[in-house]
């Protein structure tokens, strides 16, 4: 439909979910992304490090909390 992003599919189901190319803020400043994704994921690295696993378009990354993610709430249930 012209978005930029990325359609993901499960091995397991077969179900997909299409995550749009969205931006962050860090230290006050808008990045917009319009080649990828960056999204918070559910699982901290380290409640005193301060860094917490994004999913990203290259993998899964380290990430400081403090950065103004986007998330994409899914729901698991029946």
């Amino acid at each position: 439909y012209g978005i930029l992003g990325y359609t993901i599919t499960s091995k397991l189901n077969g179900k997909s979910i299409f995550l749009p190319a969205a931006g962050f803020i860090e230290e006050e400043t808008n990045y917009c992304y319009n080649y990828g994704f960056i999204y918070w994921s559910s699982s901290i690295v380290s409640r005193i490090a301060g860094y917490a696993y994004a999913l990203t378009s290259s993998g899964v990354n380290e990430e400081r909390r403090e950065s103004g993610l986007p998330i994409r709430p899914i729901y698991v249930g029946e």
